[in-house]
Protein backbone atom coordinates (compact mmCIF):
# COMPACT_ATOMS: atom_id res chain seq x y z
CA UNK A 1 0.00 0.00 0.00
CA UNK A 2 1.45 3.31 -0.74
CA UNK A 3 0.05 6.21 0.75
CA UNK A 4 -0.45 9.96 -1.35
CA UNK A 5 1.37 13.14 -0.17
CA UNK A 6 -2.28 13.80 1.76
CA UNK A 7 -2.28 11.05 4.50
CA UNK A 8 -6.11 10.62 3.51
CA UNK A 9 -5.67 9.51 0.34
CA UNK A 10 -4.54 5.80 -0.30
CA UNK A 11 -3.80 4.66 -3.22
CA UNK A 12 -3.92 0.45 -3.25
CA UNK A 13 -1.69 -1.77 -5.48
CA UNK A 14 -2.38 -5.62 -6.57
CA UNK A 15 0.25 -8.12 -5.01
CA UNK A 16 3.01 -8.63 -7.30
CA UNK A 17 1.40 -12.34 -7.94
CA UNK A 18 -1.03 -10.77 -10.65
CA UNK A 19 -0.12 -10.98 -14.23
CA UNK A 20 -1.90 -7.38 -14.41
CA UNK A 21 -1.96 -5.49 -11.39
CA UNK A 22 -5.39 -3.72 -10.62
CA UNK A 23 -5.38 -0.05 -9.70
CA UNK A 24 -7.15 1.84 -7.96
CA UNK A 25 -8.50 4.53 -10.82
CA UNK A 26 -10.08 6.49 -8.05
CA UNK A 27 -7.27 6.99 -6.00
CA UNK A 28 -5.36 7.53 -8.86
CA UNK A 29 -7.45 10.92 -9.79
CA UNK A 30 -8.15 11.70 -6.12
CA UNK A 31 -4.28 12.01 -5.97
CA UNK A 32 -4.00 14.46 -9.02
CA UNK A 33 -6.91 16.35 -7.63
CA UNK A 34 -4.88 17.11 -4.84
CA UNK A 35 -1.55 17.66 -6.86
CA UNK A 36 -3.17 20.48 -8.80
CA UNK A 37 -5.03 22.14 -6.05
CA UNK A 38 -1.45 22.09 -3.85
CA UNK A 39 -0.11 23.26 -7.21
CA UNK A 40 -2.36 26.21 -7.94
CA UNK A 41 -1.90 26.85 -3.81
CA UNK A 42 1.58 27.02 -4.80
CA UNK A 43 1.37 29.59 -7.54
CA UNK A 44 -1.16 32.10 -5.54
CA UNK A 45 1.56 31.66 -2.88
CA UNK A 46 4.75 32.82 -5.48
CA UNK A 47 2.61 35.68 -6.85
CA UNK A 48 1.59 37.05 -3.48
CA UNK A 49 4.95 37.17 -2.54
CA UNK A 50 6.55 38.13 -5.52
CA UNK A 51 3.33 41.64 -5.35
CA UNK A 52 4.67 41.47 -1.64
CA UNK A 53 8.31 41.77 -2.80
CA UNK A 54 7.82 44.42 -5.46
CA UNK A 55 6.05 46.57 -2.82
CA UNK A 56 8.70 46.84 -0.11
CA UNK A 57 11.25 47.29 -3.49
CA UNK A 58 9.26 50.11 -4.76
CA UNK A 59 9.34 47.78 -8.17
CA UNK A 60 12.61 47.03 -7.97
CA UNK A 61 12.52 43.25 -7.72
CA UNK A 62 14.41 41.80 -10.33
CA UNK A 63 15.38 38.72 -11.07
CA UNK A 64 12.45 36.88 -9.14
CA UNK A 65 11.35 34.75 -12.03
CA UNK A 66 14.55 32.92 -12.43
CA UNK A 67 15.33 32.97 -8.88
CA UNK A 68 12.04 30.91 -8.28
CA UNK A 69 12.67 28.68 -11.83
CA UNK A 70 16.51 28.18 -10.51
CA UNK A 71 14.89 27.05 -7.14
CA UNK A 72 12.46 24.02 -8.34
CA UNK A 73 15.70 22.79 -10.14
CA UNK A 74 17.71 22.68 -7.22
CA UNK A 75 18.50 19.90 -4.55
CA UNK A 76 17.83 21.98 -1.50
CA UNK A 77 15.60 25.20 -1.23
CA UNK A 78 17.91 26.98 1.47
CA UNK A 79 20.40 27.95 -1.85
CA UNK A 80 16.82 29.54 -3.71
CA UNK A 81 15.43 31.04 -0.54
CA UNK A 82 19.20 32.58 0.63
CA UNK A 83 19.21 34.02 -2.86
CA UNK A 84 15.62 35.41 -2.64
CA UNK A 85 16.60 37.04 0.36
CA UNK A 86 19.59 38.88 -0.82
CA UNK A 87 18.06 40.13 -3.69
CA UNK A 88 15.07 41.20 -1.81
CA UNK A 89 17.90 42.99 0.74
CA UNK A 90 19.10 44.37 -2.12
CA UNK A 91 16.04 46.03 -3.43
CA UNK A 92 15.25 47.15 0.10
CA UNK A 93 18.26 49.44 -0.37
CA UNK A 94 18.13 50.49 -3.37
CA UNK A 95 14.35 51.64 -3.04
CA UNK A 96 16.03 53.64 0.35
CA UNK A 97 18.80 55.05 -1.00
CA UNK A 98 17.31 56.72 -3.68
CA UNK A 99 13.59 57.81 -1.50
CA UNK A 100 15.88 59.30 0.96
CA UNK A 101 18.22 61.02 -1.09
CA UNK A 102 21.52 59.91 0.26
CA UNK A 103 23.17 59.50 -3.05
CA UNK A 104 22.44 63.03 -2.90
CA UNK A 105 25.28 63.44 -0.21
CA UNK A 106 27.79 61.05 -1.62
CA UNK A 107 30.51 61.69 -4.07
CA UNK A 108 30.55 59.80 -7.21
CA UNK A 109 33.08 57.65 -5.81
CA UNK A 110 31.37 56.55 -2.66
CA UNK A 111 28.31 55.60 -5.25
CA UNK A 112 30.16 53.33 -7.01
CA UNK A 113 31.94 52.28 -3.82
CA UNK A 114 28.34 51.36 -2.27
CA UNK A 115 26.72 49.99 -5.57
CA UNK A 116 29.47 47.80 -5.70
CA UNK A 117 29.65 46.49 -2.16
CA UNK A 118 28.11 43.69 -0.79
CA UNK A 119 24.63 43.52 -0.11
CA UNK A 120 24.16 44.11 4.04
CA UNK A 121 21.35 42.60 5.32
CA UNK A 122 17.96 45.03 5.40
CA UNK A 123 17.41 45.10 9.30
CA UNK A 124 16.42 47.92 11.80
CA UNK A 125 19.40 48.00 12.63
CA UNK A 126 21.58 48.26 9.70
CA UNK A 127 19.71 51.25 8.21
CA UNK A 128 19.74 52.72 11.62
CA UNK A 129 23.54 52.50 11.25
CA UNK A 130 23.88 53.63 7.67
CA UNK A 131 20.96 56.36 7.58
CA UNK A 132 20.80 58.10 11.07
CA UNK A 133 24.21 59.62 11.44
CA UNK A 134 23.69 60.90 7.89
CA UNK A 135 20.21 62.19 8.24
CA UNK A 136 21.48 63.75 11.94
CA UNK A 137 24.28 65.77 10.25
CA UNK A 138 21.83 66.88 6.77
CA UNK A 139 19.04 68.05 8.78
CA UNK A 140 21.98 70.56 10.91
CA UNK A 141 23.45 71.71 8.06
CA UNK A 142 19.40 73.33 7.15
CA UNK A 143 19.02 74.73 10.36
CA UNK A 144 16.53 71.97 11.46
CA UNK A 145 17.50 69.80 14.76
CA UNK A 146 16.36 66.26 14.58
CA UNK A 147 13.84 66.06 17.17
CA UNK A 148 13.19 62.67 19.06
CA UNK A 149 9.24 61.47 18.86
Amino acid sequence: MTTAINPEVICEFASTSEVVPSISIENILARAAYAMTTFADGLAKIREAQKLMKEVTDEKMYGFHEIVRNGLGASSDDAAIKRMKRNLDSGIWTRLMNETGMKTLMSHQQISDWESSSIRPACLKQHLKTFMPHSVHYIRTKGRFLSKA
